[in-house]
């Protein structure tokens, strides 16, 4: 399914299908891209918090910065570039579902990361922190307990 912008001036939506979706193997139709200014270290931190790992090559701009990089995280792809003068590191948030939120918490706290809020059951299911990478990026992590009535 594709999703429009019927016009300018009208927000609503519309949908419509495609016969095909043109994605490449392992990518999502929504995938993170996070831009930082050392990606070598949030790699690092990813690989210790999430237990990501690397996918591809890193391909590296003339001037030796890392124009692009991708990791996986569970099913899902992360990509990551290095920020320059003309595309400054900007923060995210992601929310992440994990097997074990409460390791996901503490190996990020071990990592660097600031808390937002300890590992807490919510009302719909999960059982949510959230914590600030050192670039500060805000993660949200779960690990989804029960269906939501």
């Amino acid at each position: 399914m594709k999703v429009t912008a019927v016009g300018a001036r009208d927000r609503r939506y519309s949908v419509r299908t495609m016969a095909t979706v043109p994605l490449p193997e392992g990518y999502h139709s929504v995938n993170p891209y996070i831009n930082v200014a050392d990606v070598g270290r949030l790699i690092e931190f990813l690989a210790a918090v999430f237990g990501a790992t690397e996918h591809g090559q890193r391909e590296l701009t003339p001037d030796n910065r890392v124009g692009h990089a991708e990791v996986c995280i569970g099913d899902s792809i992360v990509m990551i570039s290095q920020a320059s003068e003309t595309m400054p590191a900007r923060p995210c948030v992601l929310f992440v579902y994990t097997d074990d939120v409460v390791a996901t918490y503490h190996a990020a706290l071990s990592a660097g990361a600031v808390s937002i809020i300890e590992p807490t059951d919510q009302p719909w299911g999960d059982r949510v922190s959230g914590f600030n990478d050192p670039w500060n990026n805000r993660w949200w992590v779960a690990t989804h307990l029960r269906e939501f009535p």
